[in-house]
């Protein structure tokens, strides 16, 4: 991810922020129906990581299991419409901890490695044999890097909007960029850039974190961009913010997620010429909208990963498993 990039990020998300304490948290948006989004009949059972409880959602039926991984700042809700076309399959959608309905402990290092040993439980302690892994966002490295440390046990691995190794033109969203930003040591150059450019985001991070309103105003605005339809907004955004509102709250796992980009982005760099292993198994589906993890990446991880596919949607945003469901069931089936 383009550090200059992360700048320009910045400066937008403080000019927002500024208007967004004016506003307060009224930019919730229209409720709509949820559609063809019913996954009612989902089991849910608990499966457990550092004495903690994941909840993972089951529908029972042929296999191989595919297994469903969220990004932040979203939960298993992301794949609501994509579940609902994959009746008669083994299906497990979860929330990683700190997210949806999971355990939200305190005090706990919320870590993308963490996140690959949550899925590592969802697929022992299921029993869930060899599986298809489907990973967005922030769930992208779990599912690359589970893929390439078990191998053989991936039969087929889609990838939509997310991000693995740095990219240069690309980078997280404001939001996101702000958590990264105002955690980072304000004494310390921010490579190319100078000492002081991330000034004032700690603030604002102490803010999110003590005032709900603010952060979930912020939240609303941005989630409002990443989909096709402004119906599905109303229907997925609630969803997601519900984790925010609550209390144990989201907000400290994503903070923590975000003060660990950084970190795992240049470790997962090194890894990238063991992505060919992976390249014939891998489908990558692509929002063409997505301004942040955007086709810069997705060409990135097609050359890398030789002998994948690429589809890119030029009407989709970032959520894609919400813009183009069918797309998703058509690529977890190989079709």
């Amino acid at each position: 991810m383009s550090l200059s990039f992360l700048k320009a990020r910045k400066a937008l998300l403080i000019a927002f922020t500024a208007v967004a304490v004016t506003l307060g948290a009224t930019f919730a948006g229209p409720s709509f129906a949820r559609g063809d989004t019913d996954i009612s009949d989902l089991n849910q059972v608990f499966v457990t990581h550092d004495g903690h409880h994941i909840a993972a959602y089951e529908q029972k039926g042929a296999g191989p299991a595919i297994v469903l991984l969220h990004g932040f700042p979203d939960n298993h809700h992301l794949y609501d419409k994509v579940v609902a076309r994959l009746k008669g399959r083994t299906v497990v959608t979860f929330d990683f901890l700190g997210w949806g309905a999971s355990d939200k402990p305190a005090n706990y290092n919320y870590t993308f490695a963490q996140q690959e040993a949550d899925l590592n439980a969802v697929i022992t302690q299921l029993h869930l044999g060899p599986v298809i892994l489907v990973a967005s966002d922030s769930g992208v490295p779990a599912a690359i890097n589970w893929s390439l440390d078990n191998p053989g046990r991936t039969q087929r691995l889609v990838v939509t909007n997310g991000f693995y190794a740095p990219v240069d033109k690309s980078g997280p969203p404001a939001l996101t960029t702000t958590l990264i930003l105002g955690q980072y040591p304000q004494s310390a150059p921010l490579g190319p850039l100078p000492a002081g450019t991330a000034f004032g985001l700690n603030s604002l991070v102490t803010a999110y974190r003590t005032q709900p309103g603010l952060f979930a105003t912020v939240f609303r605005w941005e989630e409002s961009t990443f989909f096709e339809r402004p119906q599905d907004a109303g229907v997925f955004t609630p969803l997601f913010a519900h984790q925010f509102e609550t209390t144990p709250s989201s907000i400290t796992p994503m903070t923590s997620l975000a003060a660990d980009v950084g970190n795992t982005v240049r470790a997962d760099g090194q890894r990238v010429p063991q992505l060919a292993k992976l390249g014939p198994i891998t489908r990558l589906v692509w929002g063409a909208q997505d301004p942040d993890l955007n086709l810069n990446i997705a060409n990135e991880l097609h050359s890398a990963l030789t002998g994948s596919t690429l589809t890119v949607l030029s009407q989709a945003h970032h959520n894609v498993a919400i813009d183009a469901p069918g797309r998703i069931a058509s690529a977890i089936r190989g079709s």
